[in-house]
C-alpha cells in the first residue's frame, strides 16, 4: 500500500503564514538586492504548488491564454536567433528567458488556485510593503548607508540613489494590490483607514525622494487609471487596445515625429531632463532607424546588446551603442520587425478582453497595474531583463489571489 503524504490541520494553518512570510522577506530584500526578482518568485511557487497538492489536496492548472501566449513570445524568441547575425550568443539567453517563464507559469498557476482570499496571512504582504518603503526613505534621506554597508561600497562616491530605482518601481507596482489587500482584510474601518493613510505618505514621501522618473510616472498614471478610467464600459478596453495598437506599429513614425519636432527643446522642462528624455528619444531615434533596414523580421532578440554601429548623431547620447532602447514598442521592432508588432498587438487586445471579463474590481485594479507597468515599459528598463520578467510574473500572480473565486479565470 503507498503512503500519501498529508498535512496535519496544525500544519494547513500553518503553511500559509510560512508562504507569505517568505513572500514578505523577499519584498524587504528587494529594495537592496533587485536581482532576487529574477528567482526568488519561483522558490515561492515551488513552495505554493507543494501546498496546493498536500495542504488544499488541488493540482493547480496552467492557464490556457498564458500558456500559448507564453509559448508564442519565446517560439519568436527562438525563430529570431536564426535570422540575427549574432546567434551563437543567444542560445544560452533564450532558454534562460523559456526557464523564467516555466517558472512563472508553475508560480501563478500555483497562486491562482490558493484559497487565500481575505486569509490575515495576506497582510504581512503590505506590512513589508511599507517597511520597504520607510527603509527606502531611510536611504534615500541618508546617503545609501545600509546598501553600501550590504554592498561593500562604503566611501565610493559613484554610488548615487539611482541604484533604489528598481526596488522603487517595484514598490511603485505594488501599490494599489497592497491597498486592496488592506481595505478587504478583517481590520476594522479605523484601522483600514489609518493603514492606507500611511501607505499613501510613505509613497508619496519616497517618490518626493527618488530620482526616477519612471516610478513617478508609474505612479501618476497608476492614479489617473485608478480614479479616473472608466473601467465598467465595455469600450474602454477596445479602445485601449486600439490605442496601445497604434502606438506599437507606427512607433517608428512617432519617434521620427517627436525627435524632429521637440528635442532641441525637451530639456528645457526640468523633470523630463532629469530623466534623460532627450537622450532616450535621440536612442529611440537611431534604433527605430536601424530597426526599419529590416522591417518585416527584425534583427533578433536582444539585437541592441551586439549592435555597435548605430548612425547616432551624438547630441544628447555619447555613443553608437546602447545595451536596450529603453521602450517595448521600439525594442519588438529592432528585434522582431512588423511579426513582433503584430503579434504584440494581439497579446495586448487578449489581454484587455480576458481583464474585461473580470469583476469590475478587478479589472479596475489589473488596469491599474497593466497601465503602470506600460508606461514603465515605454521609458526604462529592457523587455528581457530576468528581475523585470520574475517581478511581473510575481505581481500577475499576486493579482490572481486577490480574486474572488467567482471571478478566477485560471483554467480558462
Amino acid at each position: 500500500m503507498m503512503n500519501t503524504i498529508s498535512m496535519t490541520e496544525s500544519d494547513t494553518k500553518l503553511a500559509p503564514w510560512l508562504l507569505m512570510g517568505t513572500t514578505a522577506l523577499m519584498i524587504l530584500f528587494s529594495l537592496e538586492f533587485p536581482r532576487i526578482l529574477g528567482w526568488f518568485p519561483f522558490l515561492i511557487g515551488i513552495g505554493a504548488l507543494i501546498y496546493c497538492h498536500i495542504g488544499q489536496q488541488e493540482t493547480p492548472k496552467i492557464p490556457k491564454t498564458l500558456g500559448l501566449s507564453l509559448l508564442a513570445i519565446i517560439t519568436l524568441a527562438t525563430a529570431s536567433i536564426f535570422w540575427s547575425n549574432f546567434a551563437p550568443e543567444l542560445y544560452d539567453k533564450v532558454l534562460k528567458i523559456a526557464g523564467i517563464f516555466i517558472g512563472g507559469l508553475i508560480l501563478y498557476a500555483s497562486f491562482s488556485t490558493l484559497k487565500l482570499e481575505n486569509h490575515p496571512a495576506l497582510l504581512l504582504l503590505p506590512l513589508a510593503t511599507g517597511a520597504t518603503m520607510f527603509l527606502c526613505i531611510l536611504e534615500l534621506s541618508f546617503d545609501l548607508q545600509l546598501y553600501r554597508l550590504s554592498h561593500d561600497a562604503i566611501g565610493n562616491r559613484d554610488t548615487n540613489t539611482s541604484v533604489m530605482n528598481r526596488g522603487i518601481v517595484f514598490m511603485v507596482l505594488l501599490f494599489f494590490p497592497m491597498l486592496r489587500i488592506i481595505q478587504s482584510s478583517a481590520l476594522e474601518a479605523k484601522q483600514k483607514n489609518q493603514a492606507t493613510m500611511i501607505y499613501w505618505i510613505l509613497a508619496l514621501s519616497m517618490l518626493a525622494l527618488t530620482q526616477s522618473q519612471s516610478a513617478q510616472l508609474a505612479f501618476i498614471m497608476g492614479i489617473i487609471t485608478y480614479y479616473g478610467l472608466p473601467y465598467k464600459h465595455k469600450i474602454t478596453y477596445k479602445v485601449l487596445a486600439a490605442l496601445i495598437t497604434i502606438a506599437i506599429i507606427t512607433a517608428p513614425l512617432i519617434v521620427k515625429i517627436m525627435f524632429n519636432a521637440v528635442v532641441v527643446d525637451i530639456n528645457t522642462l526640468p523633470w523630463i531632463k532629469e530623466g534623460y528624455a532627450a537622450e532616450r528619444l535621440e536612442i529611440w531615434n537611431f534604433v527605430t532607424s536601424y530597426a526599419l533596414n529590416n522591417p518585416i523580421n527584425g534583427h533578433g532578440i536582444l539585437a541592441t546588446r551586439y549592435i555597435d554601429d548605430f548612425n547616432a548623431g551624438e547630441l544628447f547620447y555619447k555613443g553608437t551603442s546602447v545595451l536596450h532602447p529603453h521602450n517595448f514598442a521600439v525594442q519588438i521592432w529592432i528585434e522582431f520587425g512588423a511579426i513582433g508588432t503584430i503579434l504584440g498587438s494581439i497579446l495586448v487586445a487578449v489581454f484587455l478582453n480576458k481583464t474585461r471579463k473580470e469583476n469590475p474590481e478587478n479589472s479596475r485594479l489589473i488596469l491599474t497595474v497593466f497601465i503602470s507597468t506600460l508606461s514603465v515599459m515605454a521609458v526604462g528598463y529592457g523587455m528581457w531583463q530576468s528581475w523585470w520578467i520574475g517581478m511581473l510574473f510575481f505581481i500577475a500572480s499576486l493579482l490572481a489571489i486577490l480574486r474572488p473565486a467567482s471571478s478566477n479565470q485560471a483554467s480558462k
